[in-house]
């Protein structure tokens, strides 16, 4: 990532040069068009100074776009994933949670919805702890961009967990 900035950035700089040097060097200079009866020869394309300029906004418009694109982050990148360990614990079924942080940036204060949420196992409260119908994930502490975070419950039937807020950083 850090590359294509440097070169996009590099070739803004190049585009701006030229676009300068082209308006220093053609004060007071007549272009023509090469007579149309020319055909195959190769032909060298002459760029007006505003064009360099148009081409180094439009670099930087995409430059703009694609590091939005990289650290766009919403609840919509926190995905959780419940499964069934096939163990039973006091008669419930065990459901094994990953939290995941899909965005590329860190996210803290996680609050997931756990409306009704029980279980006879014992959650570590470092990891989920409950707060009437939300439930807080590792303490508000941030989860990293890319990163899971793991935790077991049993009851039967499984709870829907969903992302209610977060805190993003650093996008």
């Amino acid at each position: 990532m850090v590359s294509i900035i440097i070169l996009v950035t590099f070739r803004i700089k190049k585009v701006a040069e030229h676009a300068l040097s082209c308006l220093q060097s053609r004060q007071g200079e007549v272009v023509t068009s090469p007579p149309k009866h020319e055909t195959g020869i190769k032909k060298k394309r002459l760029q007006s100074p505003m064009a360099g300029l148009i081409e180094a906004f439009v670099a930087t418009l995409v430059l703009c776009l694609l590091t939005r694109g990289l650290c766009d982050c919403s609840l919509d990148k926190i995905n959780i994933g419940t499964v069934r360990s096939g163990r039973e614990i006091s008669g419930q079924a065990e459901w094994n949670v990953t939290v995941v942080n899909n965005c590329q940036c860190p996210q803290s204060q996680i609050q997931l919805s756990c409306t009704g949420f029980q279980t006879v196992e014992k959650i570590d409260p470092s990891i989920l702890s409950k707060q009437g119908d939300t439930c807080l994930l590792i303490n508000g502490s941030s989860l990293e961009a890319s990163a899971s975070v793991y935790f077991s419950y049993a009851w039967d039937p499984p709870f829907l967990l969903l992302p209610l807020a977060s805190v993003i950083h650093g996008c």
